[in-house]
């Protein structure tokens, strides 16, 4: 599977997996997602802690 196929909603926006650029945890319970195409970091609320 490519990354064209792989489709992320994010604050009602649709993106194609392609297009993420960057993603930074560095914020508790939050995701910051760089995408190509939008000015400004898209911000995901709720990030749920991984263990290990």
């Amino acid at each position: 599977m490519s990354k064209k196929d792989v489709w992320v909603r994010i604050d009602g926006k649709t993106f194609t997996a392609g297009t993420i650029k960057q993603i930074d945890d560095s914020e508790p319970r939050h995701l910051q997602v760089k995408v190509t195409g939008e000015r400004e970091s898209l911000r995901i609320r709720g990030r749920v802690p991984i263990p290990g």
